[in-house]
């Protein structure tokens, strides 16, 4: 069994790792969008959405992957939820056929935290 952790420079510093390869398997944690020094980036939906994808992308460099790998996305939607647009329109610019498959949850912030979408992305390593 190999198992490799890693947390990029790129990303915030947290108390978990950001990725691990584990006996073939790519498991990556829910990523924010926070800059390398835990500030969140954009004051909107859609900035905070390419943000996060953003960060994404950087996992998926270190395991050789690119967002066309991905083939289901978790997202959750803190907050307002009036309107997906934000996030709709940075989803549609990063992915296109076949779509990924994608589950979308409402959920409150975590104390007064301005972080308004979390992702996860599950992507094939073989």
């Amino acid at each position: 069994m190999t198992r490799k952790a890693f947390s990029p420079d790129e990303l915030a510093e947290t108390p978990y790792n950001h990725g691990i390869v584990d006996n073939g398997n790519f498991y990556m944690a829910g990523q924010v969008p926070r800059d390398s020094n835990g500030n969140v980036v954009g004051e909107d939906l859609e900035a905070q959405t390419r943000k996060t994808f953003s960060n994404i992308e950087v996992l998926l460099d270190r395991v050789n992957k690119d967002l066309d790998d991905v083939a289901k996305v978790t997202v959750y939607i803190m907050g307002e939820q009036d309107s997906l647009n934000g996030y709709k329109t940075v989803y549609d610019e990063v992915f296109s056929e076949p779509y990924p498959c994608q589950t979308v949850i409402g959920t409150v912030p975590l104390g007064d935290s301005p972080v308004m979408i979390e992702i996860e992305a599950e992507v094939p390593m073989e």
